[in-house]
């Protein structure tokens, strides 16, 4: 089985080897993705072949290198995705180009160049005439001179001196600065900044007026401390007045009107009625709360405080705690109240409060007895205890059970080696017995396989039945045998071999091959062509590529000595930048249309109506100056100086500027004179020729004015301040409206006026409004009202003023009720009231005292007739009787001296059921028996009237009172038993121990047998190797086993070797050797 099991190797290029076992399969493929190779099998011949459409990366051959990128030859050229380089060579057979990246020919180039010298040089001589001055075209150079022009006396060699010449003008600025230059055809304009409505400016003529509205729009006016603003009314140091309220700056608000208004300010006066209104109310509201509070509670009006009163309860467990309020009183109480009881045992406990229950419950239903159980109670704690020595009804006792051959059911499964084993545990141990050796016939009719089955009942497996090749075998061996054929290896349908068990088979491929691969992944075998192949030549149809480069019959080229279009158009051509690249025919004609182009711009340049003729020549312009013409810009030039000449000659004459229109101030300004625009704190010039090239002037009136008065109809605003009319002053104390309101920094006087719209009051320095003291008023009331209508408060005297005095319940016709009244102090001179319950005990003490009399004064005539009192005797003859009619346990005769002797007693009867007095002479006969009891040397003094112990000798201990005495016996007892019980413990260990080792040794010697049984021998077959397995069961033990024989090819001898398992032990092995003797 071994040699068969080997299989045969197989690898791929002589390596990545893997075993092929019977059963396996090989799988010889291309790898996955592979679309270039395809292998196909028929029969048992496996074929290869190349897909005539070849997918790759690369393709290389010789210098030749075709991938993705493009075709690359090594030192040649290149038509790659970038385009195409011809490595220097020419590039032949170019068709002409049409479109606008199209390459062109030389042929294009050459008739482009012709015409353009020829546009040029009519260019040229177009320019020089137009530009005037004495320039001139050169054709060689390509070259025009440069004219000479004379502007304001000095000579300038190009057309843009003599323009910044004539363009200088003359200078604005403002305030001495930001200047900006005024030329020809500029406007200067003098007005206001954007949004500027409080300064206007108007010209009539040539005059420019200046003047401040009536009505100003200002951000802001300051006049000494006080600053008036968008948001109200600032004084340093003082009140304001801003959108957000009024600050009064610490000062007071004075001749506050009475407010009306929920938002209206409130004065003094208000606040004063509501505070002494308020205060009434609130310490009759304080001394009747202290009074219903009750417990010492009071209430001092200064502080509007009301004492905590003190309320004292008293524990279960005797100590009290105080309370200073309702609340804690009443959770004190309740406290108490609800406080459980704990019943407590060795671990954990449990509370029951009153009304709860506490079961204590056992388990048992049937009867029982308490004999063995006892209760002790000690202090808290109810002590259960059960007997030393129990004894209870059946035969279960200190010594063993007695089953007196009756079933132990309810016997829990056993855990250590003295522990009993119940029923359950035995048949365990059986069906497992039972399952092992099953499991092991089964195991081994699944392992042959071929139908093989086990028969639980007999213990045997049938023989299996294994088909190869197309024959029934029915043992291993047989079908080793069979399998030892091997398969047969051929390629092409010859050069066949056969493979057997243990051979290797190397698909691969031939030395040196890079373009084919071929992979071994487990037992399959993938082909795959490499992505990028190098080959020789790749022909497709037409087309072939090779060391050389591409050639394509009948059409183009791309070879190491160039590229050569066959005549057609090279299209798609990028734009040529460096010298060697290729130019298509966009930039061919893109020269042309820029020859065209320049001729056009030049034409325009020159305006004047120049134009630019079709053979590249530029018309002559013409330039109307001064009322005349010139054909070319030399002649303008000159004119046009002559203008410019006579216009300075009327410029130096100047120009005149006044103000007001005033020409006494009236100053003439000379060419190149400087007109300056100041402003001042208040007023603001702007020359804004930074964005305006036309050098506008703008006035504005600054938003903060500094000035030293302002008059606008009847209000003036000078250093003073504000004054509208004879009313209204705002100074740098404030604003004063006579008769009226002021804010001034002494504070905020309403002068007798309601200040409306006043917001509530947040801090406590704000002012508050009429709605938040109605709001206050109104609470008071209410919380005043419900107290008039729920609390007890004094009587009033006729002037409305608080009585003190007295107290009148508003109750219904019956009066009130006093519920919940506190114990008053019952003692002299105490004014407390008292409640209905000490009321009561004081009726009950009277009608006690009533019947107490009546009932004195028959005691008093029956004591002295006998017939009453604690000593009493029907007649002088009868049994006296002491306390006959009243309760109690002892008599106490002793007296103010001291205890006292009874004496004359007479012997009593001394009975299980007698309750006679007994005198000592009894006495001392009970103390000399109880000596003469307790023997040992016990005594009784009869002066000291105290026993001396006894002395009891046990052991080797002496003690002086029975219960030690009886404890050292119990002891001895006991360590006496317990020396019994471990000889017994012992001895019943030996025997289980001995039991334990006969049953173990049984149990291996009956495993060792069905171990030998098992070793069933395997058969002798010439040559071969063979096997045998058997199973066995023998005393309760059971074993499997194998055995392996190979026989020589002659048969003469065999050498064999077993193993076998059994469930108890070591496994066993055996080896032996056995052969023919001539």
């Amino acid at each position: 089985i071994t040699a068969l099991d080997k299989g045969w190797t197989l690898q791929s290029n002589g390596s990545n080897a893997a075993a092929v076992k019977a059963g396996d399969t090989v799988d010889i493929g291309t790898v996955a993705g592979e679309t270039n190779l395809k292998v196909t099998k028929t029969g048992n011949t496996i074929q290869y072949g190349l897909n005539r459409d070849l997918d790759l990366d690369s393709v290389t051959t010789g210098d030749s290198k075709l991938d993705s990128n493009g075709l690359t030859i090594a030192g040649g050229p290149s038509v790659t995705k970038t385009g195409i380089d011809a490595a220097g060579n020419t590039i032949s057979n170019v068709a002409a180009g049409t479109n606008a990246t199209d390459a062109v020919n030389k042929g294009q180039l050459d008739a482009l160049s012709t015409s353009s010298n020829n546009k040029t040089d009519a260019l040229g001589n177009s320019t020089a005439n137009n530009l005037g001055g004495g320039a001139s075209y050169d054709s060689t150079t390509g070259a025009v001179s440069s004219p000479t022009y004379t502007v304001n006396g000095n000579n300038v060699n190009n057309v843009g001196d003599a323009i910044t010449a004539l363009d200088k003008g003359w200078t604005l600025q403002s305030n001495g600065s930001n200047a900006a230059a005024v030329k020809a055809g500029d406007t200067v304009d003098i007005g206001t900044v954007a949004g500027e409505t409080n300064l206007k400016v108007t010209k009539t003529g040539n005059t420019i007026q200046y003047g401040l509205n009536r009505d100003l729009d200002l951000d802001s006016v300051t006049t000494g401390d006080s600053k008036l603003d968008s948001n109200g009314l600032t004084i340093a140091g003082g009140p304001s007045v801003t959108k957000t309220g009024i600050d009064a700056a610490g000062n007071t608000i004075s001749n506050v009107a009475a407010g009306t208004n929920a938002t209206d300010a409130v004065n003094k006066g208000q606040l004063d009625a509501l505070s002494t209104s308020s205060n009434n109310k609130t310490d009759a509201l304080g001394n009747s709360t202290a009074n219903n509070l009750g417990g010492g509670a009071s209430y001092d009006s200064t502080t509007g405080a009301v004492s905590s009163p003190t309320y004292v309860t008293t524990k279960t467990d005797g100590t009290t705690v105080n309370a200073s309020n309702v609340g804690d009183a009443l959770t004190n109480l309740n406290n108490e109240v609800v406080k459980p009881i704990t019943f407590a045992g060795n671990s954990g406990s449990v509370d029951r409060k009153l009304g709860e229950t506490l079961n204590i419950t056992g388990g048992l239903t049937a009867s029982g007895s308490n004999s063995n159980v006892k209760t002790v109670i000690s202090g808290n704690t109810v002590d259960i205890q059960l007997a030393d020595a129990p004894v209870f009804a059946g035969k279960l006792t200190a010594s063993g059970l007695d089953a007196n051959g009756e079933k132990v059911t309810n016997v829990g499964a056993g855990t250590n080696a003295t522990d009993a084993v119940n029923k359950g545990q035995l048949d365990a141990l059986s069906t497992s017995s039972n399952n092992k050796t099953d499991a092991l016939g089964n195991s081994t009719a699944n392992n042959l396989g071929g139908g093989a089955s086990y028969d639980s009942t007999t213990g045997a497996v049938s023989s299996p039945t294994y088909t190869v090749n197309g024959n029934n075998v029915n043992n291993v061996g047989d079908a080793i045998t069979a399998l030892d054929k091997g398969w047969t290896l051929q390629s092409n349908g010859s050069n066949a071999a056969a493979v057997k068990a243990g051979d290797t088979v190397d698909i691969g491929t031939v030395a040196g091959e890079t373009n084919l691969k071929v992979s071994k992944t487990g037992n399959t075998i993938q082909y795959g062509l490499n992505r990028d192949l190098d080959l020789d030549s790749v022909t497709t149809g037409d087309s072939k590529l090779d060391s050389n480069g591409l050639t394509i019959a009948g059409g183009p080229s791309v070879t190491k000595t160039g590229i050569d279009a066959a005549g057609n158009t090279i299209s798609n051509v990028a734009a040529g930048t460096n010298a060697t690249d290729a130019v298509n025919k966009g930039q061919l004609d893109h020269v042309d249309n820029r020859v065209t182009q320049v001729t056009n711009t030049t034409a325009s340049i020159f305006g004047g109506g120049a134009q630019a003729n079709t053979d590249g020549s530029i018309s002559n312009p013409t330039y109307n100056v001064a009322g005349t013409s010139a054909n070319n810009v030399g002649d303008a030039l000159t004119a046009l100086d002559k203008a410019v000449t006579d216009a300075g000659n009327a410029a130096n004459a100047g120009w005149t500027v006044s103000a007001n229109g005033d020409g006494a101030t009236a100053k003439n300004i000379k060419p190149n004179g400087k007109v300056n625009f100041t402003g001042d704190d208040n007023l603001t010039v702007a020359q804004t020729s930074e964005t305006d090239n036309e050098g506008n002037i703008k006035v504005a009136l600054n938003k903060n004015l500094k000035v030293d008065s302002v008059t606008t109809g009847n209000t003036v605003i000078d250093t003073t301040g504000v004054k509208v009319g004879d009313n209204v002053q705002l100074g740098s104390t404030g604003l004063i409206i006579a008769g009226g309101p002021s804010i001034t920094t002494s504070g905020i006087s309403a002068g007798n006026k309601t200040i409306s719209n006043v917001a509530a009051g947040v801090s406590s320095t704000d002012a508050v409004n009429k709605g938040q003291l109605d709001s206050a008023i109104s609470s008071i009331n209410n919380n005043v009202g419900a107290l008039a209508n729920s609390a007890v408060q004094y009587d009033k005297n006729s002037d409305g003023s608080v009585n003190k005095d007295s107290i009148t319940l508003a109750g219904g016709t019956n009066g009130t009720t006093i519920k919940n009244v506190a114990n008053g102090t019952i003692a002299e001179g105490s004014k407390d009231a008292v409640n209905g319950g000490q009321l009561w005990t004081v009726q009950q003490q009277v009608n006690k005292n009533t019947g107490d009399i009546s009932n004195l004064q028959t005691d008093i005539s029956n004591i002295n007739n006998g017939k009453s009192g604690l000593v009493q005797q029907a007649d002088k003859d009868a049994a006296i009787t002491v306390g006959k009619d009243t309760g109690g346990t002892q008599v106490n005769v002793a007296g103010t001296a001291g205890d006292r002797t009874v004496t004359g007693v007479k012997a009593g009867a001394v009975t299980a059921t007698s309750k006679d007095a007994v005198n000592g002479s009894q006495l001392n006969t009970t103390n000399q028996a109880l000596v003469n009891y307790l023997g040992g040397g016990a005594g009784y003094d009869n002066i000291t009237q105290s026993f001396s112990n006894p002395t009891y000798n046990v052991g080797d201990k002496s003690y002086n009172n029975v219960g030690d005495a009886i404890g050292a016996l119990n002891q001895a007892d006991q360590t006496l038993n317990t020396k019994i019980d471990n000889v017994s413990n012992k001895l019943e260990q030996a025997f289980y121990a001995t039991n334990q080792r006969i049953d173990d040794v049984e149990k291996r010697a009956n495993a060792g047998i069905a171990a030998a049984m098992a070793l069933e021998n395997a058969p002798f077959v010439a040559g071969k190797y063979t096997y045998a397995v058997g199973a066995a069961y023998h005393g309760g033990e059971n074993a499997v086993g194998v055995t392996l024989r190979k026989t020589a090819d002659n048969g003469r001898w065999s050498l064999t070797g077993g193993v076998a398992a059994a469930s108890q032990g070591d496994p066993s092995v055996r080896i032996g050797i056995s052969g023919v003797i001539d």
